[in-house]
């Protein structure tokens, strides 16, 4: 009978470590889902600044071709108007 009881006492405790190792891996996961939910919003963010920060230079080249284009624009004009004038 004490084998039995044996038996049983191991049973239980192996049922009760099997439940612990259950609810610790459960919380493992829900921590790991926490993280992988915050990584993905730091990586949200860490996009969000890279693109600010793309739109901003494309804006300082676009500003700075627009800025060229005039001056070449303005020469030219310049150019023919003295061409213009040194045909009369």
């Amino acid at each position: 009978m004490e084998d039995l009881e044996m038996l049983k006492i191991i049973k239980d405790k192996e049922t009760e470590a099997q439940k612990i190792i259950e609810s610790l891996k459960a919380e493992k996961e829900s921590e790991l889902e926490e993280l992988r939910k915050k990584l993905e919003e730091e990586l949200k963010v860490e996009e969000l600044k890279a693109r600010e920060e793309m739109q901003h230079r494309l804006d300082s080249v676009r500003s700075r071709a627009e800025a060229r284009a005039r001056e070449i624009m303005e020469a030219a004009k310049d150019s023919l108007i003295d061409e213009y004038l040194g045909a009369r």
